[in-house]
């Protein structure tokens, strides 16, 4: 019965970090990357098509408003937020000041120099942050326990 249980634990762990990656790499193709382009571009109209871009997947998936964060929401996990800072770095865009809207949407790297795209921690799994963070903890301590059962000497 053990070994089942460790099974089946261990199971829904590794299904649990398969769909967190599988998220993770959506979101990464379908608006970080669009950020990080937009920052790393020196066109406007290049720029302004990629917070566009960005935008039309937050949108998709209904990531425009929130909080990612689970216990404790602080400002940098304020979807709402977020969304507006790209929405004021395409104004910003539009009015001529290209620099301009990269430093709302990017901030300078302390140690390296370049700039680097702020994201809310857990954004891509919002909506479902407290169910994916349960679901992986549990199953994870249920493995690791049903794993020590099973291989303790009898």
């Amino acid at each position: 019965m053990m070994r089942l249980i460790c099974f089946l634990s261990t199971l829904a762990f590794l299904f649990w970090a398969v769909t967190r990656g599988n998220l993770y790499n959506q979101f990464n193709e379908g608006c970080y990357m669009e950020l990080k382009r937009a920052v790393s571009t020196s066109s406007r109209h290049e720029a302004y098509g990629f917070l566009e871009k960005a935008k039309l997947f937050l949108q998709k998936k209904k990531t425009t408003s929130g909080s990612t964060s689970i216990v404790f929401p602080t400002d940098d996990d304020d979807l709402g937020k977020w969304y507006n800072n790209i929405t004021k770095a395409q104004e910003k865009i539009i009015s001529g000041n290209l620099l301009a809207a990269k430093k709302v949407i990017a901030e300078r790297h302390p140690f390296k120099g370049h700039l680097v795209v702020h994201i809310p921690h857990g954004v891509s799994a919002y909506p479902n942050n407290l169910a994916f963070a349960c679901w992986g903890v549990f199953s994870l301590l249920i493995a690791c326990a049903s794993l020590v059962f099973w291989i303790q000497p009898k």
